[in-house]
């Protein structure tokens, strides 16, 4: 089991700094399995306690023991700084620690570290010969990571090394992309969606029916911008897929949600009015969902209609 917190990671920012920013992760929690699972059990109840130096205390010998998730955990703690200075340095020893030992999510995140830290360096003034070095090795080694907890099957892993990896080996980064969306990574699908629709995917062109697929998929996974993608295709005619009450169902989740799809929703309807009608009145028909859907896109067709142009 485990218990989703947020925990602090590096974000490169485009003017060569760096932030500490805010992102959901987990840590690990109680592991019956384990031989010394009630001492694991007790730091988790005190983490969630607040009691943090007292979850420290008793994961600190775990980890020092070998103990893989309690060195996973210890990195969280370092992260935020909760019962322990906060200290980047020790964040990413313990995830080296955990990751040595096969931990996917450690590995993960110390990849993500290092390569954060590798972009850092790139941007630093002054770069003689060994900082360029330095910069090459934390990148090799965050690579290699991030591979490795690819390998084991993490989707996020997986979906990150096909983004690194998308400009000098786009037939690889196709691959581990595939490999993540088909174990449900919303953000592997919709990338995989703008590869097929930009024609560069595996053999290259355009395909807009394979576009429209990973599109619905990540849609239904709840991901606005599939959701505003596969609306778009639908509206334009372009590769829509044969369940179109979906495909139309996912332009008015957005447009629920109060999206910024709204506008080029709007737009779109209002240079498709003659296709929508029969689209609405179809999806009136399949679901009460669809229907509250439908229902409000007749009201912006119809104020698309009455706008001047």
């Amino acid at each position: 089991m485990r218990i989703a917190i947020p925990v602090l990671v590096l974000v490169p920012m485009a003017l060569g700094a760096f932030v500490w920013l805010l992102v959901k992760g987990q840590i690990h929690s109680w592991d019956e399995t384990s031989p010394v699972s009630d001492q694991f059990y007790s730091a988790t109840l005190a983490y969630r306690a607040g009691k943090y130096g007292d979850a420290y205390g008793i994961m600190h010998p775990l980890a020092k023991a070998g103990d893989a998730s309690a060195q996973f955990n210890l990195a969280f703690l370092y992260a935020w700084g909760r019962g322990v200075p906060n200290d980047r340095s020790k964040v990413l020893n313990w995830l080296r620690c955990a990751a040595r030992q096969g931990d996917s999510e450690a590995q993960l995140r110390a990849g993500i570290l290092l390569l954060g830290e590798a972009v850092e360096r790139s941007f630093a003034e002054n770069r003689d010969g060994d900082e360029s070095h330095n910069q090459e090795r934390l990148q090799a080694e965050g690579l290699y990571w991030l591979r490795r907890a690819a390998e084991q099957g993490n989707p996020a892993a997986q979906y990150d090394l096909g983004r690194h990896l998308l400009r000098e080996d786009p037939k690889a980064a196709l691959a581990w992309f595939e490999r993540a969306a088909k174990r449900d990574h919303d953000k592997a699908q919709f990338e995989l969606g703008e590869i097929y629709r930009q024609g560069k995917g595996d053999p290259p062109g355009v395909d807009n029916v394979a576009a429209a697929k990973w599109y619905l998929l990540a849609a239904e996974r709840g991901n606005s911008s599939a959701q505003a993608k596969i609306g778009e295709m639908l509206y334009s005619g372009s590769g829509a897929p044969a369940d179109s009450v979906k495909a139309l169902y996912g332009a008015y989740r957005c447009q629920e949600q109060k999206l910024p799809l709204v506008e080029s929703f709007c737009h779109i309807t209002r240079l498709h009015c003659g296709t929508a009608a029969p689209l609405l009145g179809c999806a009136e028909r399949s679901s009460p969902e669809a229907a509250c859907g439908a229902s409000k896109a007749r009201g912006l067709t119809a104020n698309a209609q009455t706008e001047p142009s």
